[in-house]
């Protein structure tokens, strides 16, 4: 059986979350979803739509002092790493035209003309102290709670299926604490309003 060091599990960690997540992210500050998107009064953009890299992950962050690390010492750190995703929320982006005819601006076509939920960089007061107790469906594959657990032997398979366990969570969280940003529209000018509800956090 080969053995996992640290290196292994950095590098699966990021294809299968960091990576993941950070393509899931549309948008942020450098990528709106129309001119006239502005976010709910109290929100920023946390960043632009490229993601949130990987942190600085060394030895030290693992509590074993050899190369070798432990089941414990996967869940410990990668738990952690994984909340640090979770200010990448969803968003529901709707711009509604007001008026039969539209406006005779930049926006004569009357009605909702966009809207889309996509994944976008927000503020890091969306960030939540832990998904450790974010469970994902038990009933959807790597679904569950805890799938790596001392003195258990690792296996590439098990491990592989905890950092998607890991990438379910943090979806649990971007969806369940999705921004819901409606913006009319109302004339010429442009003019917009926002009416916005925040989802949970």
């Amino acid at each position: 059986m080969a053995i996992i060091t640290k290196s292994d599990v950095l590098s699966k960690y990021q294809t299968l979350v960091t990576d993941y997540v950070n393509t899931q992210v549309v948008w942020g500050e450098d990528n709106i979803p129309f001119p006239e998107f502005v976010l709910p009064e109290g929100t920023e953009w946390g960043g632009e739509s490229t993601g949130i890299p990987l942190s600085t992950l060394t030895s030290a962050s693992f509590d074993a002092e050899s190369n070798i690390v432990t089941a414990d010492d996967i869940f410990n750190v990668f738990v952690d790493e994984t909340a640090n995703y979770t200010n990448l929320r969803y968003v529901m982006a709707t711009l509604f035209v007001e008026g039969t005819g539209g406006n005779t601006g930049t926006r004569s076509v009357p009605g909702v003309i966009f809207s889309e939920l996509r994944a976008a960089h927000l503020d890091v007061n969306y960030k939540v102290p832990t998904v450790e107790n974010v469970i994902p469906d038990p009933t959807e594959e790597d679904g569950g709670d805890r799938l790596i657990e001392s003195p258990d032997i690792i296996v590439e398979a098990t491990l592989e299926s905890q950092f998607r366990n890991f990438r379910k969570r943090w979806q649990s969280v971007a969806v369940d604490g999705a921004l819901d940003v409606y913006i009319t529209v109302c004339h010429s000018s442009c003019h917009s309003s926002c009416h916005s509800s925040r989802g949970r956090r």
